[in-house]
């Protein structure tokens, strides 16, 4: 359809960091009850199509326009069968194989960008349902927006959840070409590494290679732990994925740590599109104490100013515009390329309470993309658990699983 939705700067962001090497996909793991009948692909198509047209979120489509900015399109009709798939695999490791495809692989461009994959374990007769969108569509933080079409809900619409869906997409007021220029400035010393930088590169080709993990820690324990090291949430799960990161990778222990960690703009976490946006500090040394991390994670998130980090980015963006697309193409993937090891996210998933096509939903693994080639790692907090899904390239880290090990020793450890 002719109609067009002017991307955010958010949004555009991410289209900007989007080649084939390097797609800009995350990918929410619904694991289910085994309680009750099996879910089949065509219930999920049936409950689809039944819900597709509610919201013109789930029309946006993403035209391949490489020399000109692209805008969002509405897609006439959605074919549910092209965004509803199933997959069979034998065990667990097989289900998180099927994820790191998923993240390795560009998205089409000429449907819109997201897809539901029902997975059937053959080991435990398990089901799991795979959520595959595009960053530059929604954040994670709008996946209920995508969850709702298949949730079961009183209305047997998506009505329930039409903060998620019916809102308009989240926006930054536009500056001037002066301000955004400061931002840039500001943004530029920030992302600039001291020292010997790590070297790597976004890659050119077809297609990534993504390594994936997880770790499941019980809420109880990680309140416990935290609360004798003095830490919130936020700053026990940075110190840990900190201190896992210097034991598992001791040959980047030369220089700072470089954390990477999403700030919200929208408070309310009612939004469609993308209002998340990044913040940065370093870690000084190796330290192989965890008191001593926790405290360094603390100063280190006292002496800066996250909010501000995060404003410059879409004011950055916005001065960016002013350019031909490829060039903001050519300088945002130079930023984003070695600018930090790892990125850190601590959100909470969706109600406890939803239930999704008769079956209750016992656990989310969240896992989102690279804006570089750092190491990913997404807490989601959900019930009595802490899920940790993490994704590395392993050309640049090759042992995710070596990381995924000494993170799960230290958060299950006793401190």
């Amino acid at each position: 359809m002719p109609v067009e939705i002017e991307l955010s700067s958010l949004d555009s962001h991410h289209l900007r960091l989007d080649v084939p090497a390097h797609p800009m996909n995350w990918v929410l793991v619904l694991e289910l009850s085994p309680d009750g009948d099996p879910i089949r692909i065509d219930d999920v198509r049936a409950r689809i199509a039944q819900r597709v047209d509610e919201s013109d979120l789930y029309r946006l489509v993403l035209p391949t326009r490489p020399r000109r900015k692209p805008r969002f399109t509405l897609a006439a009709s959605i074919d549910p069968t092209e965004h509803a798939k199933e997959h069979h695999v034998a065990d667990r490791f097989g289900m998180l194989r099927q994820v790191e495809e998923f993240l390795g692989s560009p998205m089409r461009r000429d449907v819109p960008p997201w897809d539901f994959t029902l997975v059937h374990r053959q080991d435990t007769k398990a089901q799991t349902l795979l959520l595959r969108v595009h960053h530059a569509l929604s954040d994670g933080f709008g996946a209920a927006g995508f969850i709702a079409m298949l949730i079961d809900t009183v209305s047997g619409s998506t009505a329930e959840y039409r903060r998620f869906v019916g809102t308009p997409r989240f926006k930054v007021d536009p500056v001037g070409p002066v301000t955004a220029l400061a931002a840039g400035t500001r943004s530029s010393r920030l992302l600039r590494r001291k020292g010997r930088r790590r070297g790597h590169v976004r890659p050119v080709g077809d297609r990534a290679v993504r390594r994936v993990a997880e770790v499941t820690v019980s809420t109880e324990t990680v309140r416990q732990n935290r609360l004798k090291l003095g830490a919130s949430t936020q700053e026990y799960v940075y110190a840990m994925a900190g201190l896992a990161f210097a034991r598992a990778f001791p040959e980047h222990a030369d220089r700072p740590l470089r954390i990477m960690f999403p700030v919200t703009l929208d408070h309310t976490l009612a939004h469609t599109g993308n209002a998340a946006s990044l913040a940065i500090f370093e870690l000084p040394d190796a330290a192989d104490s965890l008191p001593k991390r926790v405290h360094d994670v603390q100063a280190a998130l006292h002496g800066s100013d996250p909010l501000r980090q995060a404003m410059d980015a879409p004011k950055t963006s916005h001065g960016l515009s002013y350019l031909p697309w490829r060039a903001q193409v050519l300088m945002t993937q130079l930023m984003a390329a070695d600018s930090w090891d790892l990125a850190v996210g601590v959100n909470p998933a969706f109600s406890p309470e939803d239930r999704l096509l008769g079956r209750e939903v016992t656990n989310v693994v969240g896992f989102h993309p690279m804006l570089g080639r750092e190491l990913a790692v997404t807490a989601l907090i959900f019930r009595d658990r802490v899920t940790i899904g993490m994704m590395a390239d392993p050309a640049a880290l090759p042992d995710v699983g070596l990381f995924a090990k000494h993170l799960r020793e230290l958060m299950t450890g006793q401190v």
